[in-house]
């Protein structure tokens, strides 16, 4: 089942501030409760499932990202890379 607006809302802004509670001020959540509802949130299966994944598709893309940096490195100063080094 996917997401409401408001739950996707709230998925997108835990992924950037990590932090509950802002994230349900951010998606719009009430001024009162905001602390309570970020935590009831991330307790929901769907919302939870949500973050896991998001969290997953996030570290892929790092894992990318150094993989093209290391192989960049490697390619501009050749010798100097992990898979040269003396055992």
């Amino acid at each position: 089942m996917p997401l409401r607006p408001r739950h996707r809302l709230f998925v997108e802004e835990y992924l950037v501030a990590f932090n509950a509670s802002a994230a349900a001020r951010a998606a719009g959540y009430s001024s009162k409760r905001y602390r309570q509802t970020g935590w009831d949130l991330l307790r929901r299966p769907d919302v939870k499932a949500a973050v896991e994944k998001g969290f997953r598709k996030r570290l892929a893309a790092a894992e990318e990202r150094a993989r093209k940096a290391e192989a960049e490195r490697n390619a501009r100063e050749p010798g100097f890379g992990w898979e040269t080094r003396r055992k």
